[in-house]
């Protein structure tokens, strides 16, 4: 193993990474924000810059290197990039916790998409701009990133991190030299992304965002370039205009090609585009795919009962057909608005979801859907529990109010204290909440909602809809823990806590502002 060569190697890619977040450090000056958001890129930047050079230092006695410097190489560079490119998410506090932050950019350089954060309006412009940026670094691949810097050798190890990096099952030089074919890709993949941030700037900026028309362009040309799809405002392109969803549309199966096909328009041969198989297999998949789709949305059926013009509908096919094939992860379609459809068309004043069956389905949650039916005062509930959405409705007969339908998660009998938690709740029930994902599945749009620390009414009707339960209490905290549902509130009960560990009227609970006991009980008795 040639050592020496493998750290000056190395120290020539942590440079790099030094001189790369200067961008970011750039955006933090732009947007004049405080020292620990400077201080997050600029301490990294001098650790990878001197360290760096330090290995520059090292003088191997060979400049060979072979499949096995290769392959070391490429797994230090996956670790090295990832420990330091960690360091801003957690040196400016919008990710305070160290694995977290490996995770969330080890999920940016892989091009992954998924991500730990839960409030996406909390993290400052240059987080943001960094955790995409990883997004665009990472998009032609690290190894062929690794590829600039490795020199060329005799048995091939160049062309063998190029095929397990590159897309599409052809892969082979576009020149004679490795270093000028991985430097041609980067340079069609940079022009590419250029272009679509110059296209996304024609487009009228996002109706409430006036001021980050360039910034969100190009946040949204490093997710399109490295099809991975981190967001950066709630709701992902759903508030886009329908321009811009057709430039990311296209961008999206662009950047899906193989690069090689552009190499040769450039060079005046895309005619030998027209035969690559590769090419056209792909083409004709994604056609089939919007046909189908498409055909799905202009017809209505039972099973779905959204509504769209034919335009629209041929928008969101083409969209979620190049996000989906692409493995990007964007949306612009609202879950909500065919729940509301539903709802409009049956007349209903209240419904119940069977959220979990959506996981496997659509791959989504009801959670925000469910929280804003229940602000409009139409009575939602999840996992399909109907005594809860009954008990909602009594109390909203009784009090006009809508509760929060919520599980005990923790019970502390000797002082009759007790914690609740659950992923939704009405919007106007709460004064602040923040977005985050579903609990058990990471997944959808649930609600951070912090209650007010208020006299309380616990309600629940049995199965059998005689029985039911009824307490006062208050809330004495909202919680912020990581291993429970996303609004939690801790509350001191006032009598018979006991019950919630004999035999409860199942796991739900209602809870609403208020001493409302008399008058529950009272109608209660009436309805008998």
């Amino acid at each position: 193993m040639n050592y020496k060569k493998l750290g000056q190697i190395l120290g020539k890619i942590m440079i790099l990474e030094g001189v790369l977040m200067i961008a970011p450090l750039i955006v933090s000056f732009v947007y004049k924000e405080n020292i620990e958001h400077v201080l997050g890129f600029l301490i990294p930047i001098i650790l990878l810059v001197g360290i760096g050079f330090l290995l520059q230092l090292l003088k191997p006695k060979r400049n060979n290197f072979y499949q096995k410097e290769g392959f070391a190489l490429t797994a230090l560079v996956w670790i090295i990039m990832t420990l330091f490119g960690a360091l801003p998410f957690v040196i400016s506090g919008d990710v305070p916790n160290y694995i977290d932050a490996c995770f969330e950019i080890m999920s940016g350089f892989t091009t992954t998409g998924s991500s730990i954060i839960t409030d996406i309006t909390t993290i400052s412009h240059s987080i943001l701009f960094w955790r995409s940026f990883s997004h665009w670094i990472g998009g032609m691949g690290i190894l062929v990133f690794v590829l600039i810097f490795i020199p060329e050798s005799d048995d091939g190890s160049s062309m063998h991190l190029l095929r397990a990096e590159s897309p599409g099952p052809q892969v082979g030089k576009l020149v004679s030299k490795m270093k000028v074919t991985t430097r041609i890709l980067y340079l069609i993949y940079l022009g590419m992304t250029i272009l679509e941030v110059i296209i996304l700037m024609f487009d009228k900026p996002i109706a409430g965002y006036e001021n980050e028309k360039l910034f969100f362009s190009f946040l949204t040309a490093f997710g399109s370039a490295g099809t991975g799809g981190f967001g950066f405002i709630p709701g992902s392109m759903e508030l886009f205009n329908p321009f811009s969803q057709y430039v990311v549309s296209i961008f999206l199966l662009l950047f899906g090609c193989n690069f090689s096909l552009y190499y040769l328009i450039l060079i005046g041969k895309a005619k030998n585009v027209l035969k690559s198989e590769e090419f056209k297999s792909y083409l004709l998949v994604v056609c089939l795919a919007v046909f189908f789709v498409f055909i799905s949305l202009v017809n209505k059926f039972d099973s779905f009962p959204q509504e769209y013009t034919t335009e629209e509908a041929f928008r969101h096919s083409l969209f979620q057909v190049a996000s989906l094939i692409t493995t990007t992860g964007f949306s612009t379609t609202d879950f909500h608005k065919a729940i509301s459809k539903i709802k409009d068309e049956y007349n209903l004043d209240g419904l119940t979801i069977r959220c979990f069956d959506l996981l496997s389905k659509i791959n989504t949650t009801s959670c925000l859907s469910l929280a804003l039916l229940n602000q409009e005062g139409i009575i939602g509930t999840c996992e399909g529990d109907i005594p809860t959405m009954i008990s909602m409705h009594v109390l909203n007969k009784v009090t006009k109010q809508v509760g929060f339908q919520a599980n005990p998660s923790r019970i502390d009998v000797e002082n009759k204290q007790m914690v609740l938690a659950h992923c939704t709740l009405p919007l106007n029930m709460v004064d602040k909440y923040n977005f985050d994902t579903h609990f058990e599945s990471g997944i959808g749009v649930a609600i951070k909602g912090y209650l007010k620390e208020e006299v309380i009414t616990i309600f629940k009707l049995s199965k059998n809809l005689k029985d039911y339960y009824v307490t006062t209490g208050r809330i004495i905290r909202n919680l912020e823990e990581t291993n429970l549902c996303r609004t939690q509130i801790e509350i001191k009960v006032d009598e018979n806590i006991e019950y919630f560990l004999n035999r409860p009227y199942g796991n739900h609970h209602v809870i609403i502002y208020g001493d409302y006991k008399k008058e529950i009980i009272e109608y209660m008795n009436n309805i008998k």
